[in-house]
């Protein structure tokens, strides 16, 4: 699916608040794209590029994102209940009071990410990469089932 086909698909269920199950995009250009209330559903995702995007309050629900590129994209209150995000970028995005319980993270990239009050009741973390601009404030962590990251130091 290229990006004007998903586009007009999403537009069509947008304005509803209707979700889009079953979706399968391999290599989706999505860069510097409003997908606003977008809600997908047991969907998979390989290296669709979201870098820039606007994305408040999407939703993958039970989705698995694989080479997925979420750098400087807007997430604010996203949903990612029951996902599996594996190599996934989302260095300097937002995603502040994101949900991510029951979502498995791993070897994703979450430098300079505002995670200022998620959720992550029963997530895992897997040799995820943060730094020292990694914001997790009013993050309760031990949440988590598993906290397992890398930390990079800052760069001069």
């Amino acid at each position: 699916m290229d990006k004007k086909e998903f586009i007009a698909k999403l537009e069509d269920h947008k304005n509803k608040r209707k979700p889009l199950t079953g979706l399968n995009m391999d290599g989706c250009e999505l860069h510097h794209t409003n997908l606003d209330g977008l809600i997908l559903i047991e969907s998979v995702l390989r290296n669709v590029d979201f870098n820039h995007s606007k994305m408040e309050e999407v939703e993958f629900i039970r989705c698995e994102l694989d080479h997925c590129n979420f750098e400087n994209a807007d997430l604010p209150d996203a949903n990612f209940t029951g996902s599996k995000l594996s190599h996934c970028n989302l260095s300097h995005c937002t995603l502040s009071g994101a949900n991510l319980s029951e979502t498995t993270l791993t070897d994703c990239d979450l430098q300079d990410a505002n995670l200022v009050m998620i959720e992550v009741m029963d997530a895992v973390f897997h040799q995820v990469t943060v730094n020292d601009k990694t914001d997790f404030h009013q993050t309760d962590i031990s949440a988590a089932k598993e906290f397992d990251i890398i930390h990079t130091e800052k760069e001069a």
